[in-house]
């Protein structure tokens, strides 16, 4: 039913194809000039997840006193310290049940699941390492 609509693929679905669009990018910049994880690594540890971006990028997770500003905006600001992160990235928005949805959504995963299975698994070779199950 997925692939029968094509505005919808053209639109939203084909763009979940990562497989295709890191493939792409590898054909002009090596593979280390990237960090790729998913949000079910970020939701499950985001501290760490959040430690490991600024490692790829190369700087401080947190703000040290006079400490020039990376990115050269006065107004931008690193976290005080680990209890800031964490109290941060505790936060969630746009959670919860919607009981008339329910059901329509858990036809639409089901379909999108299915979909996405084959390139989900070329993402996983390409990158060598499982993002989700």
């Amino acid at each position: 039913a997925i692939k029968e609509n094509a505005e919808l693929m053209v639109h939203h679905v084909n763009k979940g194809v990562y497989v295709e669009q890191l493939e792409r990018w590898f054909d002009f910049f090596p593979r280390e000039s990237f960090l790729v994880f998913s949000l079910e690594q970020f939701r499950r540890n985001a501290v760490a997840t959040y430690g490991d971006v600024c490692c790829f990028l190369g700087i401080g997770a947190y703000e040290r006193q006079g400490q020039q500003q990376w990115w050269g905006r006065q107004d931008a600001r690193l976290f005080e310290d680990r209890k800031a992160l964490e109290t941060q990235l505790r936060q969630r928005y746009n959670e919860g049940a919607n009981p008339s949805t329910e059901a329509a959504l858990n036809r639409t995963r089901t379909a999108l699941r299915e979909f996405f299975a084959p390139y989900d698994e070329e993402l996983f070779e390409l990158l060598g390492v499982r993002l989700w199950d």
